[in-house]
């Protein structure tokens, strides 16, 4: 059996950047923005969660 279409929520820096600060957008019920996630049984957008990382050149 073949995997399907499989996605995973990661930020891997390129070669050079040094990692900074980094987080996952995962907002509480309580938050304006919440409504952008749901609440995992009905998912308005997906049901992936956006990542950052901030990086330093150098």
């Amino acid at each position: 059996m073949a995997p399907g279409n499989l996605r995973v929520d990661y930020v891997l820096p390129s070669n050079g950047l040094t990692p900074g600060a980094n987080g996952v957008f995962w907002p509480t019920s309580d938050d304006p923005l919440y409504r952008l996630v749901g609440d995992g049984t009905t998912v308005p957008s997906s049901d992936h969660r956006m990542v950052w990382q901030d990086v330093r050149l150098g």
